[in-house]
């Protein structure tokens, strides 16, 4: 009798389960920077979480909920961020 195991797709292979809580009282967009895969950009709510799939060499962009502040408050880099499942 032949086992087979389940097809993985190559594209997903190198992707890893992230997860990233705004601790803040205040709303957050947050964006995936530095992967060609992966594109993300979500709205976090206060004390919200966000799980998303990326490449371990991605950052994550965290913009204030601030008009003064068009730029990234701070950068995460996604292994940081990594979920173990």
């Amino acid at each position: 009798m032949r086992v087979s195991s389940p097809s993985v797709n190559p594209a997903t292979k190198s992707k890893m389960l992230c997860g990233y809580r705004n601790k803040t009282p205040k709303l957050q967009v947050v964006r995936v920077s530095r992967s060609a895969k992966t594109e993300l950009e979500r709205v976090v709510f206060p004390w919200s979480w966000l799980l998303f799939e990326t490449e371990p060499e991605a950052e994550l962009e965290i913009y204030s909920d601030e008009p003064a502040a068009p730029s990234p408050t701070h950068r995460i880099a996604c292994h940081d961020l990594k979920v173990n499942v």
